[in-house]
């Protein structure tokens, strides 16, 4: 009886200690900012709302795909959340991308311009003579 005693110590001591070494080397991150995007229907208009905690700065910059950046913006520390309009009908069809940065936490949403050109419609005629 104290054989079985001792090892389901032993176990339950084993089980214990790699719970804890688990936990120490992989703590559960959460992000202090989350990110929503949307197109507004049939424009070149996007939607960008951001809710983070109060007390970080984050940034927001728009960039090319050369990475040269066309627009910055701060939200301050004391707004808890963001909701801005962005106008992409002055831009060229290429690769853009959206970058919010606050400290060492980074989200990049890319976005694509493209320009459809409808092909030209067949058109049928009847005559009659």
């Amino acid at each position: 009886m104290k054989t079985i005693i001792k090892t389901l110590f032993v176990a339950v001591a084993l089980v214990a200690t790699s719970y804890a070494n688990v936990n120490a080397n992989n703590p559960s991150k959460t992000a202090s900012f989350e990110v929503g995007m949307y197109q507004t229907v049939n424009t070149l208009k996007l939607n960008l709302m951001v809710e983070k905690q109060v007390g970080n700065r984050l940034e927001i910059a728009i960039k090319n795909d050369k990475g040269e950046v066309l627009y910055t913006e701060t939200i301050a520390k004391n707004d808890a959340k963001y909701h801005g309009k962005f106008d992409f009908s002055q831009l060229g069809d290429g690769q853009y991308s959206v970058e919010i940065s606050g400290g060492k936490e980074k989200i990049v949403k890319n976005i694509n311009l493209s320009t459809n050109t409808p092909e030209p419609e067949t058109t049928r005629l009847i005559s009659m003579n």
